[in-house]
């Protein structure tokens, strides 16, 4: 499972995380949504890796993003202009890439979610049955929002300041 604590990371990444929580992320961060999956986060599922239809501008940004070593992205349940809320902070594991979902392996089932039984489903259930897309792979650890409601609100991140920098 790959869910995270602010203990389990290293102080640069806890001065991070403490600047994103106020407001003062040293750099946008992007938004993925979780609306169909978030059940599957943990600490509530093993979910660690997600799948998205990407254009090639949106993965090369990520890709970019990863390579300059902006790994940290805000969570969100839906869209945010759908009434979706923040829900944690994802860390990018490795650099996001292209996979046919034909080449999906199983063991990515649990990866996923552990929410269906076979490939097959998964490729039914989310891509209209297509196997011949050829998707983004985002593999991720999750760190869950804190709980307070002070920190909730602090979530609410704005555009960091330009001559801010942690990384």
């Amino acid at each position: 499972m790959a869910l995270i604590t602010l203990a389990d990371l290293p102080p640069k990444e806890q001065s991070l995380i403490a600047a994103i929580l106020a407001g003062m992320p040293p750099y946008k961060l992007k938004l993925l949504s979780y609306g169909w999956t978030e059940d599957y986060l943990p600490p509530k599922g093993p979910k660690d890796c997600t799948r998205r239809n990407w254009k090639d501008c949106t993965l090369a940004h990520w890709q970019r993003g990863f390579d300059a070593g902006r790994v940290w992205h805000r969570a969100i349940s839906k869209n945010l202009g759908w009434g979706g809320k923040d829900i944690g902070l994802i860390r990018l594991k490795e650099r996001p890439h292209r996979q046919f979902l034909a080449e999906m392996p199983d063991s990515d089932l649990v990866a996923e979610g552990g929410m269906v039984d076979s490939v097959s489903e998964f490729i039914d259930r989310y891509f209209d049955g297509n196997s011949t897309l050829n998707v983004a792979v985002i593999r991720f650890d999750f760190l869950p929002l804190p709980s307070t409601s002070e920190q909730s609100e602090a979530f609410a991140l704005i555009n960091p300041p330009a001559q801010l920098s942690l990384l």
